[in-house]
């Protein structure tokens, strides 16, 4: 039952939680929120204490989205201006800085030993392709958003406040839960951080870049431009086209159908200048199928139908799209680009192809465009050098980084294990920062960045969590972790330091330290409060906080989780129309104070007609189970069905699996790992001699891990 009387709402200590409200049933009742009450500028007081005076309570008054002042003396009771009084540490919100959002349904994954040698070894390897990547299945259309809104409740359940890896489905998240690093306008107007998971492409470096000599110039000491320039202009491929050349012929103004059959297959077979008739291209197919044959190889029904398909859109186009003979106006070498990387073209090898217009100019040439804009503070987050540290190719994406001079200020490199104390040295003189991920590391590697010489050298370093097949469940189990790692091998790394990379280094990574990292007047409401321990320092403190200790989590001046008491009186404050969500629910989790989820806002995504609500914490975990279980009944037999994983749940009371080897992974498994690593790599039958820079051996359609 909920309590009623409104003077109750505005004094309430968070160790005097009484038993009425954890009897409250959870609500599954679907809202119909406008963004009314709660986005109003409404002033109210939080009681805590800061970690820098543990034993002198003060009193943040918060109007909106920001921190007005702290004061050491609580203000007087006045209904317009609530106070939640709590006995709890606050920290600035905790963020999380690299993540794969929508996997974070799935579970650990079981087959990661520590046995793989870089990040493309796993995701080409045939056990993750038949595990990871078939449970994903289920997971399209409104189940994305379920997903990602799944996602945001495990991390306010750990805490955080800002979570990275929105990729494509920001409008999911927008005015959920949780802030999205990678999301436009969610921490500064008009201003996205771009997160581009693979820049250092090893399939493009391997069968283009290292084939034809480019980097051998560079490492001669050319700059990159001048050495991809005279690719361009003298590889000629075995006698057909140069690429420059391709370029010229496509840039010219008569784009008709015999200039693009020369682009595509290096004859124009008769057809007139100026012709841009489809019915003249139908009439030239039975000469381009025998040129297919004869030149090309390509002898077979399936593939010349194939060849010639792709053709037609290179030509005609398809839907909006327009092909070749259609554009009009002028043509420069990034336009020639988008047509040169199409499957119709054969007059180029079809790595080349990619490589410029799949690589270079909407990768290193979009980025080197994004970092001259200095007023948007650019921020790139790049997976690089993750994998062992002494890895061949894992040690080399550092160097190829810097040759393709995209090592940059505002660069973030995730993971860096590959990375050596010289190399540590240069990224921090170049003002690139780090986000360390060591659960994930350790599971699939055995090894993990340096992040004491990090730290010593002067990166920034932050934390991430990564993703939940191979990663923690919430940002405060991977700085636990990353403490157990530190404690264990005796680094230099004190507390602070790894509450830092939550809070402090997250924000200066970000360039939003002026707003964020900081409880701290004029900075931005986003706050995580946990239990305060008497006498214990308070970093130790958070470092061993779990799901249970975590009290309230402000995002955005919205308390959003926390201690049921706190959270129904937030909801009565800010007068919700809809109550909160209890959690967790699960026998298991006997909590000394029930924790509950509020959602204030409905986004636009929410107003789209027609859609399965996804307003509350059982209307998500519902919708994502039938979507589950829906999926996996329709396929064919018990093995596919197999694949299809159960969800995972949000608190680590809910998970025994993940519990038990999470709790003895550092103390037990690292180790065993460790020593059993050759012997792992034999029974999973992987390539002693595996490179990704072998164009077989390249992973060139990533899931973005």
């Amino acid at each position: 039952m909920r309590l009623s009387f409104r003077s109750l709402f505005f004094a309430i200590s968070a160790t005097a939680v009484v038993s009425a409200c954890s009897s409250r049933v959870p609500s599954s009742e679907s809202t119909s929120l406008e963004r009314g009450p709660a986005a109003a500028v409404v002033e109210w007081v939080l009681g805590a204490y800061l970690p820098e005076a543990p034993n002198e309570k003060v009193y943040l008054r918060i109007r909106g989205e920001e921190i007005v002042s702290i004061d050491r003396s609580k203000p007087p009771v006045q209904a317009a201006m609530p106070i939640l009084d709590t006995e709890s540490l606050v920290f600035p919100g905790l963020m999380d800085l690299h993540g794969h959002i929508k996997y974070n349904v799935l579970p650990l994954w079981g087959a990661a030993k520590g046995q793989f040698l870089n990040r493309y070894e796993w995701r080409g390897w045939g056990v993750y392709k038949d595990t990871v990547s078939p449970a994903m299945k289920p997971i399209t259309g409104h189940a994305v958003c379920a997903a990602v809104r799944w996602a945001e409740l495990k991390a306010l359940a750990g805490g955080a406040t800002a979570i990275e890896g929105i990729g494509n489905d920001e409008q999911c998240a927008k005015d959920f839960g949780t802030r999205t690093v990678d999301a436009k306008d969610d921490f500064e107007p008009g201003r996205k951080i771009r997160n581009m998971t693979d820049v250092v492409v090893p399939g493009y470096v391997g069968s283009v870049y290292e084939k034809y000599k480019i980097g051998a110039k560079v490492r001669a000491g050319k700059s990159y431009e001048q050495a991809f320039e005279e690719f361009l202009r003298d590889e000629n491929f075995g006698g057909k086209l140069t690429v420059r050349q391709w370029f010229e012929a496509a840039k010219a103004p008569n784009r008709d159908l015999a200039t693009g059959l020369t682009l595509l297959v290096g004859d124009g077979l008769g057809v007139a200048p100026g012709d841009k008739n489809p019915a003249s291209f139908e009439r030239v197919i039975p000469q381009l199928n025998e040129l297919l044959a004869a030149k090309y190889g390509l002898k077979e029904a399936k593939k010349q139908a194939d060849q010639i398909a792709a053709m037609k859109i290179f030509l005609f186009g398809k839907a909006t799209e327009k092909g070749f003979v259609q554009t009009t106006g002028a043509f420069d070498d990034k336009k020639a680009a988008d047509y040169l990387k199409m499957g119709g073209v054969l007059t180029i090898p079809s790595p080349v192809r990619r490589y410029i217009g799949m690589w270079e100019y909407p990768t290193r040439r979009s980025l080197l465009e994004f970092f001259k804009d200095k007023a948007s503070k650019p921020v790139v987050l790049m997976h690089l050098g993750e994998g062992m540290q002494n890895d061949g190719y894992n040690r080399s994406e550092w160097t190829y980084l810097k040759e393709f001079g995209l090592a940059l200020p505002g660069v973030t490199a995730i993971h860096a294990v590959g990375m050596n104390a010289q190399d540590l040295a240069d990224a921090a003189r170049m003002g690139i920062a780090i986000v360390w991920s060591p659960f994930s590391n350790l599971l699939l590697y055995g090894e993990t960045l340096r992040v004491d010489a990090a730290l010593k050298a002067g990166v920034t370093v932050a934390l991430g969590s990564d993703w939940s097949p191979t990663g923690s469940k919430n940002i405060l189990d991977e700085a636990r972790l990353a403490r157990e790692y530190i404690k264990q091998n005796r680094l230099s790394v004190t507390d602070r330091q790894i509450v830092d990379m939550m809070t402090l280094n997250a924000a200066k990574l970000m360039r939003v330290d002026q707003r964020f990292g900081k409880v701290a007047r004029g900075f931005a409401a986003d706050l995580t409060l946990v239990s305060k321990v008497q006498g214990k320092d308070p970093y130790a403190t958070l470092l061993e906080t779990t799901q249970e200790d975590v009290n309230l989590v402000v995002v955005r001046g919205q308390p959003l989780y926390g201690d049921t008491q706190l959270i129904d009186t937030a909801s009565r404050a800010f007068n919700d129309p809809a109550e909160p969500n209890d959690a967790p629910t699960a026998p298991t989790c006997s909590f000394r104070q029930t924790k509950a989820f509020r959602f204030p806002f409905l986004s636009n995504y929410d107003k789209k007609p027609g859609l399965v609500p996804l307003r509350s914490l059982p209307q998500i975990e519902s919708f994502l189970k039938t979507s589950l279980s829906g999926f996996k009944a329709k396929l064919p037999s018990a093995k596919e069905q197999a694949k299809i994983l159960p969800l995972d749940p949000i608190f680590t009371c809910e998970d025994e699996s993940y519990s038990k080897r999470y709790d003895a992974f550092v103390s037990q498994e690292l180790d065993n790992n460790r020593s059993n690593r050759s012997g792992r790599r034999t029974q999973d039958k992987l390539k002693t001699d595996f490179t990704p820079l072998k164009l077989e051996d390249a992973v060139e359609d990533s899931e973005s891990m």
